[in-house]
């Protein structure tokens, strides 16, 4: 059943409009808010899938309440835009992405919404297994850094863009196991605070 909120002060409007709905199709739930700050504490409470909202209201304006309502839900459409700017590269959701990084398409199944934004700002604090990053320097003077897929006689090594390489046992200098995550930092890839929510949104909603 879709819900349907009617965010309006004047009191005949409001009834009109639930009578409209109501009587168009028994598949829609309305619920009435005679003000903006009424709105607003609805949508924190409750999920709606349409917001019909007057503009001219006590109070708060009909364009103040949308700006607010967005602050406290995140917008998937918007999430998915975000992950294909910043994240695509690394991860797959679904059908898009790379596959450097973990796929983050069940990652709803791991992580709440907290602890999935704090992942995403704090990618160093919690490394998937099997993400680690290597620091590899060979005899000969290279030097590879990356995911390590394999571990035997020849070591297999992911790196950053993706392309693996294949390194002798017995050609490795040194090898040490890196604290610091690949995965760059909100703030140094220029993501807002509405983007982190919008993305997170975005993948806590792939089924």
């Amino acid at each position: 059943m879709s819900k349907i909120l009617i965010i309006e002060d004047e009191a005949p409007i409001r009834r009109v409009l639930t009578k409209i709905l109501s009587e168009e199709s028994d598949t829609y739930l309305v619920q009435e808010a005679e003000d903006g700050l009424q709105g607003i504490e609805l949508v924190k409470n409750e999920d709606f899938d349409l917001i019909l909202c007057d503009i001219k209201m006590p109070k708060m304006d009909g364009v103040e309440v949308l700006e607010a309502i967005k602050k406290i839900k995140p917008d998937p459409i918007k999430g998915k835009q975000v992950f294909t700017q910043h994240c695509a590269t690394c991860h797959r959701a679904g059908e898009q992405g790379g596959e450097i990084g973990p796929d983050l398409t069940q990652i709803h199944q791991k992580y709440d919404r907290e602890s999935l934004l704090d992942a995403i700002i704090n990618p160093s604090a919690s490394i998937v297994f099997g993400y680690e990053p290597w620091l590899i320097n060979t005899k000969d003077g290279e030097t590879f850094f990356g995911f390590l897929l394999a571990d035997g006689k020849t070591l297999l090594l992911k790196d950053a863009t993706g392309k693996r390489h294949s390194i002798l046992k017995d050609n490795i200098k040194s090898r040490e196991k890196m604290t610091k995550s690949l995965m760059p930092d909100p703030g140094s890839m220029g993501m807002s605070g509405d983007d982190l929510a919008n993305v997170t949104e975005y993948l806590l909603g792939m089924k």
